[in-house]
């Protein structure tokens, strides 16, 4: 099931992602990990490793949520940004 897990707990679904990919976000220590992160959109496949993000001042808000993306790494086939 796609969605933002804390504490083994959804509390925002991801409509965009597939539920196939069992897509998860987990929250701890200001990281942020994807797991199964393997999607394929027609011949691109994309495997996202090694996520961390800093969010400072989350509050839990449908309508206001801001989170504070740093230090995203992506490996693309071979390459790495």
């Amino acid at each position: 099931m796609a969605g933002i897990y804390y504490n083994r707990r959804v509390i925002i679904r991801l409509p965009w992602l597939p539920d196939q990919a069992a897509t998860r976000l987990r929250f701890g220590d200001s990281k942020l990990q994807i797991a199964n992160s393997r999607h394929q959109i027609g011949d691109l496949k994309l495997r996202i490793v090694n996520l961390k993000l800093q969010i400072g001042n989350l509050k839990p808000q449908i309508g206001n949520l801001k989170l504070r993306f740093t230090d995203l790494k992506l490996q693309i086939g071979d390459s790495r940004l």
